[in-house]
């Protein structure tokens, strides 16, 4: 039997008071990683209803890093592109060099603030919640 464990407090959950986490790529890719080490665990990932509103606030303060890093990301694209283009003069190395840099900001946020998803509730457990 597979176990539900809520990400937040990392406590196994019993009743039927949880939500789903989204399976998305990051969560997929570490899945087959543990599997390839054999340290899986095949735990159902879900979050206590009481848990849920923190869950919320870390997926969007997640989202808010992301945005930011990735704008920050085009300012540098930008800025060592467009400014040079407009002196007149244009390398390709300096193209591809900015492009190598700007993937580095997403990247790290993404690995050192990752927070998933979680499914919608239907309408159904709304309003039986309610």
């Amino acid at each position: 039997m597979v176990k539900r464990v809520c990400i937040v407090c990392e406590k196994e959950v019993k009743d039927n008071d949880f939500v789903r986490v989204k399976d998305d790529v990051i969560i997929t890719t570490i899945r087959k990683v543990k599997t390839l080490l054999r340290i899986v665990k095949n735990n159902e990932l879900v979050v206590h209803q009481q848990c849920e509103q923190e869950a919320r606030k870390r997926r969007t303060q997640f989202e808010r890093r992301l945005l930011f890093s990735v704008l920050f990301s085009a300012f540098i694209v930008v800025s060592l592109n467009v400014l040079p283009l407009l002196a007149g003069k244009f390398s390709l190395n300096v193209l591809l060099s900015s492009l190598v840099l700007a993937v580095f900001p997403p990247i790290i946020v993404i690995l050192t603030s990752y927070f998933p998803a979680l499914e919608r509730r239907s309408d159904d457990e709304e309003q039986s919640k309610a």
